[in-house]
């Protein structure tokens, strides 16, 4: 019984120190993004995430800027709202950080004109480094 009283808080421990690890998704990130529906790959995009709860989202890092926008955190849950540069797209993303390198989660787009167009994706997050 001792043993597994020492397993489990063990388990616990690491489990928390995940979560504790994964304070901060501040840095940048890489993404792959791919269709929820027919779960085909779309793209790598790059995301900046800054320590004054903005981002950045990049086709083409560090040159092209393609959504600007606002995270916020809960845990190990990262929240995310966008806005296209054109002015009228907006997205979200809702995340779930697994590692101090690694994140998936779910996310949405469409057209502040006609929200019948757009993306529904999953996506994979791996931390690449600072941003610059």
């Amino acid at each position: 019984m001792k043993k597994l009283a020492v397993f489990l808080l063990t388990i616990y421990g690491s489990i928390n120190a995940n979560v504790a690890n994964a304070a901060s998704p501040v840095g940048l990130w890489e993404v792959a993004q791919y269709d929820f529906a027919t779960k085909a790959y779309i793209n790598i995009v790059k995301v900046c995430f800054l320590g004054n709860g903005t981002l950045k989202h990049y086709s083409n890092y560090p040159s092209f800027i393609d959504w600007n926008g606002q995270w916020k955190q809960n845990g190990d849950l990262v929240l995310m709202r966008m806005n296209n540069i054109n002015g009228v797209g907006v997205g979200e993303n809702t995340l779930t950080i697994y590692s101090p390198n690694t994140m998936t989660g779910y996310g949405q787009s469409w057209s502040i004109t006609n929200t019948a167009t757009g993306y529904y994706t999953s996506s994979v997050w791996t931390f690449k480094g600072t941003c610059i």
